[in-house]
């Protein structure tokens, strides 16, 4: 009789269908999953759930890669002390040619199932967009997005492929509708895996929100005034700070959405063919308590941008602040102190940097300049 097969779970949910919030919460219940028998195993990111922040799953696969179904197979091919083994991580959505490839070859010594999680494409698209310009620099108004990208989603289309692939395979495989589920994915991807829900656990709250359609298009104009950095660093402070702001649903052009409703159909079909009758895709929009933005066309001229640019930089630092700087930092291993003008500058920056100490730097810089 041979040895038992190894059950393997893999969570491969992509990008915005709650996948931040079921991995935050696999890295959290980590020591009591363990204790029930199942193991997901541990990962230098789950610091950043224990500190409230965004985990990325407990692996990385990329282009470069190779053949990460083997790695996993080596790791726990001598580990027989647990039920089953979970690994997630969004970006195997991307990447399963190489596990298919591997599977066809050591499937037989593991009993995998694929967890596989996917949303309305209307709403996909829509989130996409979002996380294009909340992380990437994006510019251009939702419409275009959507037209570069051909009028479809590519996510969809590629949960369909993969469903073809497994079933082909004789793979066994869950699919979970995150635009049905919302928060309740969590618990939904857990309850798959047959693990109990730790005691005391709770859903996880709203991660990486979208924007509302102001944040959105400041966010733009930030991208093309000062560059993805900028954009990305104020959309994230929004984001953290105020989580619970109702995020707003950028329109589409009607012929535009009609387009991705003609290409999205076939693929739709045949995943509702394997999601329970209840939460079916649907080729329309889950507003819920969001409402719709209208899509703002930005048109600036490089002198325009140049210009805000130049004058917005100019109001954020005193004057003389980069020579100030640059003669302040040649006098360090000297004996030379810095000049009274040189201390107000630096102060006046420090004043900046600092809002709650305002009051005490701005009585400083009154000393000194009455000196």
């Amino acid at each position: 009789m041979g040895a038992k097969r190894k059950k393997l779970f893999l969570h491969i949910g992509h990008g915005k269908t709650g996948t931040s919030a079921v991995q935050s919460f696999l890295a959290l219940s980590h020591e009591k999953l363990k204790e029930a028998g199942y193991l997901y195993p541990f990962h230098p990111g789950f610091a950043n759930a224990l500190q409230g922040r965004i985990s990325a799953g407990n692996i990385t696969v990329g282009p470069d890669s190779g053949n990460w179904l083997r790695d996993i197979h080596a790791s726990i091919a001598d580990d027989d002390g647990y039920i089953a083994y979970i690994y997630s991580g969004e970006s195997m959505f991307w990447f399963m040619d190489s596990f298919f490839a591997e599977y066809d070859r050591v499937g037989h010594d593991l009993d995998v199932c694929i967890l596989l999680s996917v949303r309305n494409p209307l709403d996909m698209l829509a989130s996409d967009y979002q996380q294009k310009v909340k992380r990437a620099g994006e510019i251009c108004g939702y419409s275009e997005f959507v037209l570069r990208r051909e009028c479809s989603c590519a996510q969809t289309v590629r949960a369909a492929e993969l469903v073809v692939a497994m079933e082909e395979r004789g793979i066994d495989f869950k699919i979970f509708n995150y635009s049905s589920l919302g928060r309740r994915i969590t618990s939904a991807v857990l309850r798959a895996t047959g693990a109990p829900i730790p005691y005391g656990s709770k859903e996880f709250g709203t991660v990486n929100r979208s924007l509302t359609g102001s944040e959105l298009l400041l966010t733009r104009i930030l991208n093309a005034v000062f560059g993805r950095v900028v954009g990305r660093r104020v959309s994230d402070t929004l984001v953290d700070a105020l989580p619970n702001l109702a995020a707003d649903f950028p329109i589409l052009e009607p012929s535009i959405e009609q387009r991705v409703l003609d290409r999205m159909a076939p693929a739709v079909d045949l995943l509702n063919r394997h999601l329970p009758a209840e939460m079916p895709l649907v080729l329309e929009a889950s507003l819920g308590s969001r409402a719709r933005c209208s899509d703002v066309a930005l048109h600036f001229s490089q002198e325009q941008l140049d210009l805000a640019r130049h004058k917005v930089v100019a109001s954020l630092y005193p004057k003389g602040a980069a020579q100030t700087l640059r003669a302040v930092a040649q006098k360090f291993g000297t004996n030379e102190a810095i000049s009274k003008d040189e201390a107000i500058v630096l102060l006046e920056l420090a004043k900046r940097a600092s809002p709650r100490a305002r009051r005490t730097l701005q009585s400083k810089i009154d000393e000194l300049q009455s000196l």
